[in-house]
């Protein structure tokens, strides 16, 4: 029998695949049971950060409450919401400007291409040089 793990932090997250065979993060609250197919490399990381530890014997699998299984359905709806417009932006080639709260790297992204082709255009180097800052009131 595979060895299980039980959260002893309040929350940690890891990587599991998905029914799609794609990787997703997913958080587990303290007392929870880690899923079997969390990579062995997660698993000694939290071992030794003391966020996880390993139990004796068959875990009794932790159920969600009505309550929690709504929230849980609600963000992951706004999550495949999320995915589906990136997906349906990328594969239109729309350029999409950044909201202020995104990444440096997705600033970055955006400057280069929007500079593309254009005099005086921004190389990946030149665009990381700047601030997050400096690039959100460039190309504000």
């Amino acid at each position: 029998m595979a060895k299980q793990y039980k959260v002893t932090a309040p929350y940690v997250t890891v990587l599991v695949n998905s029914g799609d065979g794609l990787p997703r993060m997913a958080g587990f609250y303290k007392d929870h049971v880690l899923p079997p197919e969390v990579p062995a490399a997660q698993v000694e990381a939290h071992l030794s950060s003391g966020l996880i530890e390993e139990i004796e014997g068959v875990a009794e699998v932790a159920t969600a409450t009505d309550e929690e299984k709504a929230a849980a359905d609600a963000a992951n709806e706004v999550l495949l919401r999320a995915q589906r417009e990136r997906d349906e932006r990328l594969g239109s080639g729309e350029l999409r400007k950044p909201e202020r709260s995104d990444p440096k790297a997705s600033w970055v992204a955006y400057a280069v291409a929007k500079t593309a082709d254009t005099p005086g255009a921004l190389t990946e180097a030149e665009a990381n040089d700047l601030s997050k800052a400096e690039l959100v009131e460039r190309f504000k």
